[in-house]
């Protein structure tokens, strides 16, 4: 599913884990894209960056930077 909806980020991080372990490409990608949707980057940009820094997005960890100043 190239654009999953998560409404939560405790929904998104075991979703996004087996997605990157079992290598699904577009489930990764709509899931790293909803990780720094603005939804979860307005009320929980350290969850997105602690989320991020765990499985290694660096592009994703620096969003969640950026938005967090």
């Amino acid at each position: 599913m190239a654009n999953p909806e998560v409404k939560t980020l405790p929904m998104l991080r075991p979703a996004l884990i087996a997605a990157q372990k079992y290598e699904i490409t577009s489930a990764v990608d709509g899931l790293r894209n909803a990780l720094v949707s603005e939804k979860f980057l307005n009320t929980d940009p350290l969850g997105v960056y602690a989320i991020a820094c765990e499985l290694g997005l660096k592009e994703e960890a620096r969003t969640g930077t950026m938005n967090s100043s």
